[in-house]
């Protein structure tokens, strides 16, 4: 079996590990494609037009040919034929190729951290970085599918972080790879803070704080939350008191600073992102608006001074 890591960047191996992918940008774009579609199965002619839509269509029929060709001949190489392909359509077995992204979700629903902690401890979860392949159409494509993908996986390990017998390295490494896809996860933030102090290190977390927090005024300009503002003033006076009473065992820690669940906030704003009534475009320009939307709803949703609410498609 084959394996794709698309997780931090691109590569293809097989079974002894082994680097055996695919030369060009196109087909790795193609590649991984598949490897995320629902059924990995797609059409010539959606495949054609999302990776060359710039050009005239038999010519992007011909490009798409030489894409085909030479995942046919990586496969050979390899003796793992994992590409079938008929006149209409392409299809990947999964059977015969695997993928870190899928694994590392089938692990997150079962709530087996251990089987994917050689993936949350990558220095970068980024989707497919590099994979850019010059067309505007499959650029924005993975623009939306990187954006998807980061906030799937962070809203999984946020519902695992909920469960009250998690195992402490697995909330570490949980709240460590969600502060890689989204820095600016409050949750994460005061799940790291928390960690340090109790490991004894309440100025390492005061310091850790006070970095979210110049980071977060230097980018957009806007305080932490009031609890987590209120979380760090609580470890701020218990590192005061230490530094007063070097001899005192140091105090319990006070669980009302403890930062509630989002959902129990209230009288907070709501910010809404909807698609405007009638509104029609091209497949084009959807998918501009579409990776713009999305990257508006992840950043707004980076704080708990307001909700936000979205819908995929226009309303009526």
């Amino acid at each position: 079996m084959l394996t794709a890591h698309l997780l931090g960047g691109f590569t293809l191996s097989d079974l002894e590990g082994r680097d055996v992918s695919p030369r060009s940008r196109k087909a790795r774009g193609l590649l991984g494609y598949l490897l995320l579609s629902d059924l990995g199965t797609e059409r010539r002619e959606k495949l054609a037009g999302l990776l060359w839509s710039e050009s005239p269509i038999d010519q992007a029929y011909g490009s798409l040919r030489h894409c085909i060709a030479e995942l046919r001949r990586l496969g050979q190489a390899a003796g793992i034929a994992f590409l079938d392909a008929d006149r209409q359509n392409l299809r990947i077995d999964r059977a015969r190729i695997k993928c870190d992204v899928t694994d590392l979700k089938a692990s997150l629903a079962a709530a087996r951290i251990a089987d994917c902690r050689h993936i949350l401890s990558g220095p970068d979860l980024t989707l497919m970085p590099g994979v850019e392949a010059d067309d505007p159409t499959f650029d924005n494509w993975l623009l939306v599918e990187r954006e998807h993908n980061a906030e799937s996986l962070v809203q999984e390990m946020l519902a695992l972080l909920q469960r009250p017998r998690i195992e402490p390295r697995d909330r570490v490494d949980l709240a460590r790879a969600i502060e890689r896809l989204d820095p600016y996860q409050e949750d994460a933030v005061r799940i790291h803070m928390e960690q340090l102090a109790a490991e004894g290190n309440i100025a390492g977390a005061t310091a850790y704080f006070d970095r979210y927090r110049a980071r977060l005024l230097r980018e957009y300009e806007v305080e932490p939350s009031e609890e987590l503002v209120d979380f760090a003033e609580g470890l701020a006076t218990r590192v005061s008191s230490v530094a007063r009473k070097p001899k005192t065992a140091p105090a319990p820690a006070d669980k009302s600073a403890a930062i509630p669940s989002p959902s129990g906030h209230r009288g907070v704003p709501v910010i809404a992102v909807l698609w405007l009534p009638g509104t029609s475009m091209s497949e084009e320009l959807r998918q501009v608006v579409d990776a713009f939307a999305h990257a508006l709803i992840s950043t707004l949703c980076r704080f708990k001074d307001w909700t936000v609410i979205a819908a995929t498609e226009s309303v009526q």
